[in-house]
């Protein structure tokens, strides 16, 4: 059963998400027209691309047409526009939870200021400044490749269809993109404002909480399955150790499958599982947490604890 907290979280930044990306189709739609105007007008002998300095100019002009189909798409802009504002949501529900288990919150300028960065380098990676470099050039980068090679006029045409839009088992590029940094930027947010006030108010345990569904990670199934962790226990997690479960580590990462490099002991509550990870680590009074699994943490970490299991206050952090 997850914590009313996690449930909370759960509907706002799920419900952000998927408004945002309802307005992908439309995007979809204008990039392709702008592609499609323009394929007409490559040279061609027989079905095959010529290899022109015609060809590769049309490519740079649609640079400039894709741009406008993206950006100046009215759906796009306005579905942003509303996502951005969740942030603000959530800010919101961290600051009533923590008021509620601790005497001793109260918001501060640094968690305004954080959320305020937050919002500005989610929309740079949601208009020009990132969306371009990640979805604009990989496009002119397959016109350039199929250009110069003399590929068919109707395999262009597919590989870009496909990059787009998708097909039958994979998500299109733009689609996929926006639902990576929309979904990342908001969980990522949610756990730095809970890992600002944790550490401020010296909270170690915590809840790691959310949704099991079909593809969810290795790790995440263990940690879900763990519930609760205390703060010492973080270095053996990055390390693909689980309570009693061993996770399968990512060979170049040296890290549990799907982390984002450079998870570490210092940012794992706020890197969690890595991409697109929508579990969240819920820091929790030591109260909260069953007797049992309080006693097993403190004698592996050597924590003096009393009778009734609890930390004993003022000699171990």
């Amino acid at each position: 059963m997850r914590t009313s907290q996690a449930d909370k979280l759960l509907k706002v930044i799920n419900g952000a998400v998927g408004d945002f990306i309802e307005a992908t189709p439309s995007v979809e739609a204008s990039v392709m027209r702008s592609f499609n105007q323009l394929l007409r007008e490559f040279d061609t002998v027989g079905d095959t691309l010529k290899v022109s300095v015609k060809n590769l100019r049309l490519v740079a002009k649609l640079r400039a047409e894709l741009e406008t189909a993206f950006f100046e798409n009215a759906k796009y802009q306005s579905n942003m526009q509303k996502y951005l504002k969740s942030f603000e949501e959530v800010s919101a529900l961290q600051s009533s939870y923590f008021a509620t288990i601790s005497e001793g919150f109260t918001s501060s300028a640094l968690l305004g200021e954080l959320e305020r960065q937050t919002v500005d380098a989610t929309l740079y990676g949601l208009t020009r400044g990132s969306m371009a470099s990640n979805v604009i050039d990989p496009v002119l980068d397959i016109l350039r490749e199929n250009i110069t090679t003399g590929t068919s006029y109707q395999s262009l045409s597919k590989q870009v269809t496909t990059f787009i839009k998708g097909d039958a088992k994979n998500l299109g590029h733009i689609e996929r993109y926006v639902q990576q940094i929309s979904t990342d930027a908001l969980n990522q947010f949610s756990a730095q404002y809970m890992e600002t006030v944790t550490n401020d108010l010296g909270l170690d345990w915590f809840v790691y909480d959310g949704n099991i569904i079909e593809g969810t990670r290795s790790f995440c199934r263990a940690m879900f399955n763990k519930r609760y962790y205390h703060r010492l226990e973080i270095p053996d997690m990055v390390k693909g150790k689980v309570g009693d479960v061993k996770v399968p580590i990512y060979s170049k990462t040296g890290l549990p499958q799907g982390f984002i490099a450079g998870t570490n002991k210092k940012n794992f509550n706020i890197y969690r599982g890595g991409y697109n990870c929508r579990h969240h680590p819920i820091p929790v009074p030591e109260s909260k947490i069953p007797k049992d699994v309080r006693v097993k943490t403190y004698k592996k970490y050597n924590i003096p604890y009393d009778k009734k299991g609890y930390k004993k206050r003022g000699l171990i952090k």
